[in-house]
């Protein structure tokens, strides 16, 4: 049941860029943390890339956890920034995909093993 919603990802590449944006969206957060969002820690848990490159879903945590509503809200409004701060990060690596954030719940994370990740 779990394993239908999340999916591991197999090839090299993946996970390579899988690893840079999950690096970069945390150090935005924090970095946000100073000026927007106070008080609110935001923090990437797992990001999965499909094969083809072209869409991820980044997996997050809220605390405290009264605010995910509107966080969610506030990153799905501002995708189109987030995008173009990940393009000037990563510059011509590869094409930028589409994501999509989501909240991560216990089952989720008790079915990622962190050793698995690296």
């Amino acid at each position: 049941m779990i394993r239908n919603k999340i999916k591991i990802m197999e090839t090299f590449k993946q996970k390579k860029f899988s690893n840079l944006i999950n690096n970069y969206f945390n150090k935005l957060f924090i970095l946000e943390k100073k000026k927007v969002l106070k008080n609110i820690l935001i923090t990437v848990i797992y990001v999965y890339i499909n094969k083809i490159l072209n869409y991820s879903k980044i997996y997050i945590t809220i605390y405290p956890p009264k605010y995910n509503n509107y966080i969610i809200n506030y990153l799905k409004k501002n995708k189109k920034y987030y995008k173009k701060k990940l393009s000037i990060f990563l510059k011509n690596k590869f094409k930028i995909p589409e994501f999509n954030f989501y909240l991560s719940n216990n089952n989720i994370l008790d079915y990622i093993n962190f050793y698995n990740l690296n």
